[in-house]
């Protein structure tokens, strides 16, 4: 004989389970009514009220690191990210792509792959003449969708640099580098122009990129020093080191 067994009734679980949330609701409550009864009682006292005051002026002159932190997470909530509208004329497109697929499948970068192309960059509605390049001397900077360029302005300057690097914050210890290099310039010495932008390459969102300023005169200049030698390490030792000379 086949007995068909009857399924355990959920109905006292899910009835414990409203019980025990309503509870803890009418707790919340509870609390809730006896600080704010406590409060009002307390404040009934001048002497408190100064203390009070004194303290919230407290707060309010000072840099308290938590209150710091709860009030950039609820800000960064309602901040956008500029943009960067970048447009590269289809012959440079495929330039930039046999570039790229070179150095993947070499292995290393070499001078011959650092050819400029002509583009466009437009930032808050106005447009730049640029040229750029394929940017990066480790295969770091080509393996994931967010390739690293150098872009050069050819007229004006973009947010005060001639020449910058575009690449994955990744590539710059997300935040870190940003800060490194304000305390570079609050000390008083040379901090290179950073931030962060989202990128759009010829209509595709490519996400946020770090953007630094590479290195010359204008960095002095926006640094407020006189205008002095820049020493850098020639890049043929880099090559000799992830790969043979081109």
């Amino acid at each position: 004989m086949k007995i068909n067994a009857e399924k355990p009734s959920k109905e006292p679980r899910k009835t414990g389970a409203l019980k025990l949330i309503a509870f803890g609701m009418a707790m919340v409550i509870i609390l809730i009514g006896l600080f704010g009864y406590g409060s009002f009682k307390y404040l009934e006292v001048p002497k408190n009220r100064r203390h009070v005051r004194i303290i919230l002026k407290y707060l309010m002159n000072k840099e308290v690191p938590f209150l710091r932190v709860v009030n950039n997470y609820v800000r960064s909530k309602f901040v956008t990210a500029d943009v960067f509208y970048i447009n590269i004329p289809f012959r440079g497109v495929k330039t930039i792509q046999q570039k790229r697929n070179k150095i993947m499948k070499r292995g290393y970068v070499t001078q011959s792959d650092r050819e400029y192309v002509n583009g466009t960059l437009t930032f808050k509605g106005k447009e730049y003449n640029i040229k750029l390049r394929l940017k990066g001397d480790v295969l770091d900077h080509f393996n994931s969708k967010q390739w690293s360029y150098r872009i050069k302005v050819k007229k004006d300057a973009l947010l005060g640099m001639k020449a910058f690097s575009i690449q994955s914050a990744y590539h710059r210890s997300f935040i870190y580098e940003w800060v490194f290099h304000h305390v570079l310039r609050k000390e008083g010495l040379l901090g290179l122009r950073i931030g962060f932008v989202n990128v759009v390459i010829n209509g595709k969102n490519f996400g946020i990129y770090n953007y630094e300023e590479h290195f010359g005169k204008n960095v002095i200049e926006n640094n407020h020093h006189r205008e002095g030698f820049i020493l850098a390490f020639d890049e043929i030792y880099i090559e000799d080191e992830f790969g043979p000379n081109e």
